[in-house]
Formats: C-alpha cells, sequence, structure tokens
C-alpha cells in the first residue's frame, strides 16, 4: 500500500512539473525593488529556465526602504536599484526598467502602473505578473492577454 501511495504522488508530481505552464514572454510589474523576490522569482526562474523572455517593471526605486541613519533618497536608489539588477540577473531575466515614480505616494502607484502598460504592448509580452495591495489593478495575480 505505501508503494502505491509512492508511485501515485511520483506520477502526479511528473504531472504538474510536465504541465507547468510557461509564457513565451511576460512583464513583472512591481512597486518595489525586492517585491519580485518575496513574491514570485521562484516561478520566473522557472520560467526562464523553460526559455521564456521576461522583463521587470519596478514603479519605484524603494528610495524610501533604507531605514539608515543619514542615508538619502538618492543613495537609497542607487542601492535598491543595484541590488534589483543583480537579483534579475540571478534567474536570468535582463531587461529591467525603473519608472523611479515617487516611493510611498498611490497616486504615483497608478500612473506608474499605466506606464507600465505601454511598455508592455511596446515590449509584446505574454503576459503581466503584477504584485501589489492595490485589488482594483488585479495585483498579485497572473494576467494574460486576450
Amino acid at each position: 500500500m505505501v508503494l502505491a501511495i509512492q508511485d501515485y504522488l511520483k506520477g502526479l508530481g511528473d504531472y504538474f512539473m510536465n504541465s507547468f505552464y510557461v509564457p513565451e514572454s511576460a512583464m513583472v510589474i512591481v512597486a518595489h525593488p525586492d517585491d519580485i523576490e518575496f513574491s514570485c522569482a521562484g516561478t520566473i526562474a522557472r520560467w526562464v529556465q523553460a526559455g521564456a523572455r521576461i522583463s521587470y517593471v519596478l514603479c519605484t526605486s524603494g528610495d524610501v526602504g533604507i531605514a539608515e541613519e543619514g542615508m538619502t533618497r538618492e543613495q537609497a536608489i542607487k542601492i535598491r536599484e543595484e541590488e534589483q539588477r543583480l537579483a534579475a540577473e540571478m534567474v536570468g531575466v535582463k531587461y529591467v526598467v525603473f519608472l523611479r515614480e515617487p516611493d510611498g505616494m498611490p497616486a504615483s502607484h497608478h500612473r506608474a502602473a499605466q506606464k507600465a502598460g505601454t511598455r508592455n504592448s511596446a515590449l509584446q509580452t505574454g503576459g503581466r505578473y503584477l504584485w501589489g495591495s492595490d485589488d482594483r489593478l488585479g495585483w498579485g495575480r497572473l494576467h494574460q492577454p486576450p
């Protein structure tokens, strides 16, 4: 009985590994540097490994994301953008764009989402992954074009 269950589980694992969705291309749109690593970097790495072309669009550069005495916004931008580029490189993503909207300003995030949509059209990507907290924008879901 135990062997039968193990065989069943192995077959189930093989099924899911072989039927994993991989887009031809996709754009990941997030608010801040490191949002991708906390949400979907594992999936992105798997897609890249399977041959998908992936691009990242970050609405902000995370300029208020370092709580260190004496840290200027300009210094934070430089650090956060470099960290994000290195993280993208580690999973095989070659195209990273920062829209550099002000961090922490919801109105600028909406404006950035509109800009990112324009980029999506220009890059002819097969889907978008949006991550954040605004349900009106569909954050945290994979969106495929019709």
